[in-house]
């Protein structure tokens, strides 16, 4: 059983050096909720990462690298990402 992670806990990519970690530059990084924060970045993924169980929970793969993101929505439920040369794509959370 492992025991429960402090809210004061920082978390580093670099502490998560596999497989999951991105392999390209973090373009950004959000909050998603109190335990997960999600990124973007140049090697066209986005990964929701979660601190209890210190690792990446999800990676979502797109077609182009990734410059930004947002999320929004009346239930904070839209991701936004700008993909440069004025393009930018929605999902749903």
């Amino acid at each position: 059983m492992q025991a429960p992670i402090s809210d004061s806990v920082i978390v580093m990519e670099k502490e998560f050096r596999s497989k999951q970690s991105h392999q390209d530059d973090i373009t950004c990084l959000t909050k998603v909720s109190d335990s997960e924060f999600i990124t973007s970045s140049k090697d066209k993924s986005f990964k929701i990462w979660d601190k209890h169980i210190q690792g990446c929970r999800y990676t979502i793969e797109t077609h182009e690298p990734l410059h930004t993101l947002a999320i929004t929505g009346e239930n904070l439920n839209l991701l936004i990402s700008g993909l440069g040369e004025m393009d930018f794509m929605v999902f749903g959370l």
